[in-house]
């Protein structure tokens, strides 16, 4: 479809909507043109229309979303991927806060520096079942001998 053809299609007044590259222009009773249900004036169709049938794809989707903008679904889909967005960033930030709490501790921590030495402090949790919340602890020692060779 070609501006002449839409132009062509604008002075008969036709009550058949005209389809281009996806999208569907209709003519309303206020002489305004309808795309996807947004209004558009004559001029701003004629350029949508030189748009959509652009060889460049930049083109063509700045026209697409001229149109999205205009019959209201960009808004929508704004919002809808501001809600996921939003959603993602609140399962991402409670996700440690739920593992840590959900951990049954059987001694609380802390570390100081005492004379130039890291010293830890811990004090059992009186509210831990002592019998089956000890974790089994090994202990390995590993070494090593290793030859260095610098030049």
């Amino acid at each position: 479809m070609t501006k002449e053809d839409f132009q062509l299609w604008f002075k008969s007044r036709s009550r058949f909507p005209l389809a281009i590259k996806g999208h569907s222009f209709a003519l309303s009773r206020d002489g305004m043109v309808k795309v996807d249900g947004g209004k558009f004036v004559y001029e701003e169709a004629l350029q949508l229309v030189a748009m959509l049938n652009s060889r460049s794809p930049f083109t063509q989707m700045n026209a697409t979303l001229v149109i999205w903008e205009r019959n209201g679904a960009l808004r929508f889909i704004v919002i809808a991927l501001l809600v996921i967005l939003a959603a993602a960033v609140f399962v991402i930030s409670s996700a440690p806060t739920i593992v840590a709490y959900s951990a049954d501790r059987i001694a609380r921590c802390s570390s100081e520096v005492v004379s130039g030495v890291e010293v830890d402090n811990c004090v059992p949790d009186p509210n831990a079942n002592i019998t089956s919340d000890v974790p089994g602890v090994n202990v390995e020692l590993e070494g090593g001998v290793g030859l260095g060779l610098g030049g």
